[in-house]
Parts: C-alpha cells; sequence; structure tokens
C-alpha cells in the first residue's frame, strides 16, 4: 500500500516536532575518500552530509583595537551567512531542480531556509594578523532542522502528485553524449535476501543530489518510482548515500551485510544525478526488493566520482 501525501507530511512533522527519528548518518560507516562539490568559496560534503563555508571580516578604519576585532568578527559571520545562502540555493534536489527554484515558488521554503541560514553553526573563528577574521561555518544536510527537513517534505509531495498526474511530467532520459560504452553487467538473481543497494556510477558523470532517482533504460523510475517509502529515514539521511569506492560501498552499514551491486549504464536527467540502468536490470532489482524491501528504507548507495 502507497503512501500518502498526507501521511508523509504527518509523519515528518511528527518526528521533526518530537526529535525521535530514529535513523542517523552513522548507519554510514566512516569513509576515507569523501564526495564533495566545491561551490564558490564554500563546499558540500554529501558523504558526511555537511555544508561549510568560510566567511572574512576585514576591520573598520576607526575605533579601537577590540571594537575593530568585534566588528571585524561581525562582518565574517554576515559574509559566512551570505555565502551558506549561495551554496544552499545551488544544491541539487532531483534530475531537474535545484533548492533555489523551490525557494523562489514558495515563501514558506524561503523563510525556512533563511532561518536555516540563522541558525549554521559557528566553528573555529581566526584572528589574522592584519586585524582580518575568518569564522568558519557548518550547516546539516540531513536530520532535524536540516536542509533536508526543509525541502525533502515538499519534494516527496510533489513527486507523488507527478506519479499521479495523467501525463508524466519528467523529462525523458537524454541520451549520454559520448560517453564510454560499458555493456550492462548481468545481475543474477540468485534468491538471495538482499539487505541494500550499491549503484556503481564510477566514470559516468553521475552528479551528487539530495533526491535522485534510479531509472531503466526507457526512462521508467525504478526508485523512488511509486514505492512506499519511509519519509523519517528520507529526511535523516536522504534518497541515498555518497561514496567513492566499491570496498567503502560494500563496508558501508545503510547497505547491510548483503548488497545487491548493480552496474548503471549512463547518467540521467538535467542535473545529471539520475542513475539509469537497464530493463533487464531493473525487473531484476524490483523482484530483491520485493523479498526484503530494502528500497523503502532508503538502503541505497550510490558509488560516483
Amino acid at each position: 500500500m502507497k503512501t500518502s501525501r498526507h501521511l508523509i507530511k504527518l509523519m515528518v512533522a511528527a518526528a521533526l516536532a518530537t526529535g525521535t527519528l530514529s535513523y542517523s548518518l552513522s548507519t554510514l560507516s566512516p569513509a576515507q575518500a569523501q564526495v564533495t562539490q566545491n561551490m564558490g568559496s564554500g563546499t558540500i560534503d554529501w558523504t558526511s552530509g555537511n555544508l561549510k563555508v568560510t566567511g572574512s571580516g576585514a576591520p573598520p578604519s576607526k575605533g579601537s583595537a577590540a571594537q575593530k576585532r568585534l566588528m571585524a568578527r561581525r562582518a565574517a559571520v554576515a559574509d559566512g551567512y551570505r555565502q551558506m545562502a549561495e551554496l544552499i540555493n545551488g544544491v541539487r534536489v532531483d534530475s531537474e531542480t535545484i533548492v533555489k527554484d523551490f525557494v523562489t515558488e514558495s515563501d514558506t521554503i524561503k523563510i525556512k531556509v533563511s532561518a536555516l541560514i540563522k541558525g549554521a553553526q559557528i566553528g573555529d573563528t581566526r584572528y589574522l594578523s592584519d586585524g582580518s577574521v575568518e569564522v568558519d561555518m557548518r550547516l546539516g544536510m540531513y536530520g532535524a532542522n536540516s536542509l533536508s527537513s526543509v525541502i525533502q517534505p515538499t519534494f516527496l509531495e510533489e513527486h507523488k502528485q507527478e506519479q499521479i498526474a495523467p501525463t508524466p511530467t519528467r523529462t525523458p532520459v537524454p541520451t549520454p553524449v559520448k560517453t564510454p560504452t560499458i555493456p550492462d553487467e548481468p545481475v543474477v538473481d540468485n534468491g538471495d535476501s538482499y539487505t541494500g543497494l550499491i549503484i556503481d556510477c564510477k566514470g559516468l558523470g553521475v552528479a551528487p543530489g539530495m533526491s535522485p532517482m534510479i531509472m531503466d533504460s526507457n526512462g521508467k523510475e525504478v526508485y523512488i518510482g511509486d514505492r512506499p517509502i519511509d519519509p523519517d529515514m528520507v529526511v535523516q539521511i536522504g534518497i541515498v548515500g555518497y561514496l567513492k569506492t566499491m570496498s567503502e560501498a560494500r563496508a558501508s552499514s545503510r547497505v547491510g551485510k548483503n548488497p545487491l551491486v548493480i552496474r548503471a549504464s549512463s547518467a540521467g536527467g538535467k542535473t545529471k544525478v539520475d542513475a539509469v540502468i537497464s530493463s533487464s536490470q531493473a525487473q531484476m532489482l524490483l523482484q530483491a526488493d520485493s523479498r526484503k524491501s530494502f528500497l523503502a528504507e532508503s538502503k541505497v548507495v550510490f558509488i560516483i566520482d
């Protein structure tokens, strides 16, 4: 039975209000090679789920030494907020949108995102010899009071509306442009009870995003599609996890001890966050999931460059 949009909203709201989310990024084993994305002077760490910026401020020309130091720090924090806003607005959500699209279309989302930015954690503060100040700032991608807690409930609701719309609204998967030809690796359903899923996207140009999909070669959504999904899990750790190597992915507690491994054939969607697999692989994946329902719990890891 599919989770209704109303139920998803209620479950997410209740979990965030009570702080009873039972999942955390600890389901991902510590990785040596983080999947990071640099945007301007900020960094998105997709493996650990953090947005990081460093604000800088110069001292005013007048005032005492203490006043100059205080004003420089205030300027650095203000600069950090500005950079964090720019970083957040550029975060890919799915194959069609970035966070800025949600902010532009919804005053409610805009207010919530602004509040998140003001609540960013201030870390190390460095007072430089020329009187300027640098301040490190961090904001969580997942969990309570995170970017995911604002964007994912909206995304899930809109995605469900797309699924019940009479005409599909998602952009068809484009033909890859001169990417290396990698034949589909056959996946044999040996009847095992798989505990999770690893999609190997190395070398295909798949980009990290908050809500990527798995598509088959005909453009049909395999995940998340119209399948039931735990909204608490989505808010807490996202639709998928990102790692750089197969060894790290297999060691991740997110996918369990016996993950199903599938090699993707190409990147999909306008923002290239989707992974495309063959129709036969998609069919086998759904058969495997019918035994353990690991997709409903977001037990999925993408290996990307």
